[in-house]
């Protein structure tokens, strides 16, 4: 789908990679799943720049491997060079002025090698008067409350700068809808369910809805036999929190069942109130 406005965001990005000319920035770039990080950072990315996912389904050796082939496809390693450790990698990162970094989900770090928050920590501080500008991507939850808040955190006071990518607008949306040849009131409607997260538009083009009401829509995304989106909560949850998304999704089925205050959740999963204050806080943010 085009890329629709974003436009303040990018200039943001601009800005703020005009400044790491000067001087090393690391930034934060965060936002609820399915707001559209990835398809903003790519866009900036555009006109140059090195793209890294952190895919937690990797090992921390093949994980490395990967991005090493990646500075060697960009001429920042030569074919003999090689990566021996993940330090070095982040010294290569921080000193020697690249084009922007992206690293996306850069929590998921916390499962494939857990000390890279204490070794970029490291490099950033030895390298803090260098150009360059590193941008770690993740979710609201696990990116910003688990690596940046806590003053305990190896990353804490080294993000100069945080960027909350917040849900589409509705006069967005209408510039999507035309384009998927919606009426105004069924892009209203598919607004009142979706917000304003492109994941959920794009999938309207990607099975070639477009022109359908929006009940259609729905019925075809979430309800019918082969629902593309028919685990999207259990797939978002179990993103989001790993091996704990399990009371999560029990929170979501207690309240799904007509249980409204925190009394009668916890009485219909037989727990204390007090033990599910903070999960219910998180779905609720």
């Amino acid at each position: 789908m085009k890329f629709i406005d974003r436009e303040t965001e990018l200039n943001e990005l601009r800005v703020i990679k005009s400044l790491s000319e000067k001087k090393l920035f690391v930034i934060a770039l965060y936002g609820l799943r399915r707001v559209g990080k990835t398809r903003l950072l790519l866009e900036f990315l555009k006109q140059q720049g090195l793209y890294f996912f952190v895919n937690k389904n990797k090992t921390s050796v093949d994980l490395l491997l990967e991005f090493q082939e990646i500075l060697k496809t960009k001429k920042i390693l030569n074919e003999l060079e090689t990566l021996p450790s993940w330090d070095k990698f982040f010294e290569i990162c921080t000193s020697r002025n690249l084009p922007p970094l992206v690293f996306d989900e850069f929590q998921n770090f916390i499962e494939v090698e857990p000390t890279i928050f204490g070794i970029l920590q490291k490099n950033i501080d030895l390298h803090e008067n260098e150009q360059g500008l590193i941008i770690l991507s993740g979710s609201l939850v696990g990116l910003m409350k688990k690596m940046f808040q806590g003053s305990k955190e190896p990353l804490y006071g080294r993000i100069k700068q945080g960027m909350k990518i917040t849900p589409l607008d509705l006069s967005s949306c209408f510039k999507i809808g035309k384009i998927l040849k919606l009426t105004k009131i069924e892009t209203l409607k598919l607004y009142l369910l979706f917000g304003g997260f492109p994941k959920y538009f794009t999938a309207i083009e990607d099975f070639n809805l477009m022109g359908k009401t929006a009940q259609e829509i729905v019925d075809f995304l979430f309800l019918s036999e082969t629902a593309p989106l028919e685990e999207e909560v259990t797939t978002i949850l179990s993103q989001e929190f790993g091996k704990r998304g399990g009371i999560y999704y029990s929170i979501l089925e207690a309240i799904a069942t007509g249980n409204t205050n925190i009394s009668s959740i916890a009485g219909y999963l037989n727990v204390p109130a007090t033990s599910i204050t903070r999960q219910i806080d998180e779905l609720k943010n």
